[in-house]
């Protein structure tokens, strides 16, 4: 029986970001499971979506000394790769959670924290799931339609071959994709509903079509704008700021 778990974000815990409605989905299903959650970020959380996972039962572990990122984005002016400063960041946070507790698993939910949870060949005493959040782990054609450079990608798919560690994906199609790609255990995990509210039945009037994303070219946004003139159909979208414009 499970009695606590080390859930391992990102600090950008962006309400309408897909990492941060796992991060809330998965601390409710442990709160309702009776699991304690520790979420341990690289630094200190800024914004409010913090106090509400707070709110729902988990703790927050960070370090006081984190390192800074400015030398990286720096570096990476006009496209991204391994931010070393992040991963050591999440070292210096894990240890910081060990000194206090133990824990009866580990969730990676953001590629630095499974690079530093491996380093520390902690998945030989406790089960580790490394949780494929990024698109161009299961579809690796996708490598290059990013902000990331190929080292990134190369780097953080080879993660998937570790030993002692599971890899936990959201369908069986992924599963397929990433054992073809030679993934060693991998387990489907659905993601709990982020948004339990939507389950409650609502008889109010609706008209158009919905879409719910940022404007990025995966999405193919487009096909989806013209279709809707085609049809001349209302459009309703849901986005960010960058995604409105």
């Amino acid at each position: 029986e499970f009695r606590r778990v080390l859930f391992r974000s990102s600090q950008h815990l962006i309400p309408h970001g897909g990492l941060g409605s796992f991060a809330k989905s998965f601390t409710e299903m442990c709160n309702k499971l009776n699991w304690k959650v520790d979420l341990v970020t690289d630094k200190m959380p800024t914004n409010d979506f913090a106090e509400a996972i707070k709110n729902l039962g988990a703790n927050i572990i960070y370090s006081n000394t984190a390192l800074q990122y400015t030398e990286h984005t720096g570096t990476f002016a006009f496209s991204d790769c391994i931010n070393y400063e992040r991963i050591v960041n999440f070292r210096k946070s894990i240890v910081k959670a060990f000194e206090t507790n133990s824990y009866d698993m580990i969730v990676c939910n953001t590629q630095e924290a499974m690079t530093s949870v491996y380093c520390l060949a902690l998945g030989e005493y406790i089960p580790v799931v490394f949780y494929t959040h990024q698109p161009s782990m299961v579809t690796r054609e996708n490598d290059s339609k990013d902000v990331f450079l190929k080292p990134y990608h190369d780097f953080y798919n080879k993660h998937l071959e570790f030993p002692d560690i599971v890899v936990g994906t959201q369908s069986p199609r992924n599963k397929k994709n990433l054992l073809g790609y030679g993934a060693k255990n991998v387990e489907v995990l659905p993601m709990p509903m982020s948004e339990r509210d939507l389950l409650v039945p609502n008889d109010n009037k609706r008209e158009g079509v919905l879409y719910i994303g940022r404007w990025e070219p995966r999405k193919n946004p487009e096909a989806f704008l013209k279709v809707m003139a085609e049809c001349k159909l209302p459009v309703r979208v849901m986005t960010n700021s960058n995604g409105a414009k």
